[in-house]
């Protein structure tokens, strides 16, 4: 699953969030649908920014973000209960001039 959490029109950003069961992960079906998600936006949301933000141990999930050119704005503290337990995220973003640039 993946998808926009949020969408912010006042100042042109969104969210994006995803999820994928274990048994489907390591075939680039994230990565794939994360870089749909960001090039609509840019092309045909009017969007500015795009945020996706992740769990601070979530090493898989931070390479998607990498992997897209996404860079690590910094580190919200006790972002989201997950499972019984506050987890910090990471806050990865991409403006739309970044990704203009991307090769």
């Amino acid at each position: 699953m993946c998808g926009y959490n949020e969408i912010d029109k006042t100042n042109q950003s969104v969210e994006i969030g995803y999820w994928l069961s274990e048994d489907a992960q390591g075939n680039g079906i994230i990565t794939r649908a994360a870089d749909f998600f960001i090039e609509y936006a840019f092309e045909h949301l009017g969007i500015e920014k795009v945020q996706i933000p992740v769990a601070e141990e979530n090493f898989k999930s931070r390479s998607v973000c990498e992997r897209l050119g996404l860079v690590s704005e910094g580190v919200k503290v006790d972002a989201e209960d997950l499972y019984g337990e506050f987890v910090n995220h990471v806050c990865y973003a991409l403006t739309k001039d970044q990704w203009m640039l991307r090769p």
